[in-house]
């Protein structure tokens, strides 16, 4: 009788152990997620002056982050079309508008041992800024699970090319500092380029890491 009550103890216990085990982790595609609570971390690109790029001539443009521990994409946020109300260009009227939203991806790509960008993390993320918005938009990157180690770069592309010059979409940008490397491209069939112009360093952008535990 004391033995089969010792077995049906360890049992339950086993079970309970297992459900705690359980619910601590989630796994998916062999990636081991703590369910406990991450921690936040972020970073922000800075500089005295801003500037703006349509993404025209320099359709794909991605920055290096490098002020982070092992950790999990979990948002970046881009800043646009807060040039168009800045008294700056007098002649900024004659210009065009465009009247249609404006799809963007969200690019993610390992950095080598030397600094130049690698292979993607993941596939693009894929939004939308629509045409008489204005401001921040934080893109969330959680549910991509894309882990990197501390080092690696994000910038945007623009796939759909206008014909002309348009005034009314811009990302703000942060200039004349030589705190950012960046790399541009005009297809995904070309070669990084290291960016050398002052005037866009980098997107002014909020990136958010998830440090699990």
């Amino acid at each position: 009788m004391k033995y089969i009550l010792f077995v049906v103890l360890f049992y339950i216990s086993w079970s309970i152990d297992a459900q705690i085990i359980e619910s601590d982790t989630i796994q998916l595609n062999d990636i081991l997620i703590s369910n406990k609570k991450p921690k936040i971390k972020r970073t922000r690109t800075r500089s005295f002056c801003l500037s703006y790029e349509h993404l025209l001539f320099k359709p794909q443009f991605i920055t290096l982050i490098d002020k982070f521990p092992p950790a999990y994409l979990h948002s970046v946020t881009f800043n646009f079309n807060n040039m168009v109300d800045r008294d700056i260009f007098p002649d900024i009227e004659k210009y065009p508008v465009i009247t249609e939203d404006t799809k963007l991806e969200v690019l993610f790509y390992d950095a080598n041992p030397d600094g130049t960008p690698g292979k993607p993390l993941a596939n693009n993320k894929t939004f939308t800024v629509k045409k008489d918005f204005q401001g921040a938009m934080k893109i969330d990157l959680s549910p991509l699970y894309i882990k990197t180690n501390g080092k690696f770069f994000i910038g945007l592309k623009r796939d759909i090319q206008p014909p002309a010059y348009f005034r009314s979409f811009e990302v703000d940008f942060c200039c004349h500092t030589g705190k950012y490397i960046s790399y541009i491209r005009k297809s995904d069939n070309d070669s990084w380029v290291k960016n050398e112009s002052i005037h866009s360093t980098a997107p002014k952008m909020t990136v958010e890491v998830a440090v699990y535990k």
